[in-house]
């Protein structure tokens, strides 16, 4: 009879165990993606439709990190970068009277806290996409046609609830036409867990924790909205409930603060690939 306990404990200690490995699951095949046509899910249609994606990538791009000491360290790099900017486009007497159909570089600020680079797609002379990372889609409203190599827009997060006026610059065109290769398909991150530890806790990606056991997050890192939901066995991808990202390819860490024990692990991002990864 214990013989019998014994494996059934094992079947039910393994299918757990199975449970919680952490899979790559191809978009194309998921729920919403049938909704496309069995075509991987634009990166717009994440930002419109509610993934925990809103703050954590847009944040970074507008400098609007919690670390103050690490806020103003970027906001005098991209005053320092504007400045040099503006220098360099004031420098020429002519500029362009259109901008070329296609994928164009360009430089983006608010000329007070941020001066970075995205990539935009340009169709009769207007803006009508806004990539940043080279594979996310941010909200964007242009505020007029490109003229004389510029134009000014709005960019806001999925919720439109974080709006930021920026001018942009086609620096790269002013001599002559610099089309460029589309943006790359995003990866996707759909985090869970089963456990109590984190209903009121946060999770992290980037950062690293202080000798004294605070959290400090690093350029990249950001807090990520705590769980609502335990989940009793591996959840779908984009399920509600769960953290859910979309994300540039690439690894990283996730820091993760819980009741009892600190941990970090690594993971990898992969294109057109929803992770689904179990947080113990």
């Amino acid at each position: 009879m214990r013989g019998i306990f014994a494996i059934l404990f094992t079947i039910y200690f393994s299918q757990s165990l199975c449970q919680q490995e952490d899979v790559y699951v191809d978009v194309s095949t998921t729920t919403i993606a049938k909704d496309f046509g069995g075509n991987t899910p634009p990166p717009n249609f994440t930002l419109n439709n509610g993934l925990e994606f809103g703050r954590y990538v847009f944040d970074a791009f507008v400098n609007e990190y919690r670390d103050k000491k690490l806020r103003e360290a970027i906001r005098e790099q991209s005053m320092t970068k504007l400045s040099m900017l503006k220098k360099h486009y004031d420098s020429y007497e002519s500029y362009p009277d259109t901008i070329s159909n296609g994928w164009h570089r360009v430089i983006v600020t608010d000329n007070l806290d941020f001066c970075q680079e995205a990539k935009v797609l340009v169709e009769e002379n207007r803006i009508k996409q806004f990539v940043i990372e080279n594979c996310i889609t941010l909200n964007f409203q242009p505020a007029s046609s490109i003229k004389k190599g510029k134009c000014l827009g709005t960019i806001s997060n999925y919720k439109q609830e974080a709006t930021k006026i920026v001018d942009i610059y086609f620096i790269y065109d002013l001599e002559f036409s610099a089309v460029v290769e589309p943006p790359q398909e995003p990866g996707y991150m759909t985090l869970w867990t089963n456990s109590s530890n984190y209903l009121d806790m946060r999770i992290a990606l980037g950062g690293r924790f202080e000798s004294n056991g605070l959290f400090r997050t690093a350029k990249g890192g950001n807090y990520l909205d705590p769980f609502t939901k335990r989940f009793k066995k591996r959840p779908n991808c984009f399920s509600t409930g769960a953290i859910n990202l979309i994300l540039p390819a690439g690894g990283y860490n996730v820091m993760v603060r819980r009741k009892g024990r600190d941990y970090m692990e690594s993971f990898e991002i992969k294109r057109g690939q929803c992770l689904i990864f179990y947080v113990y």
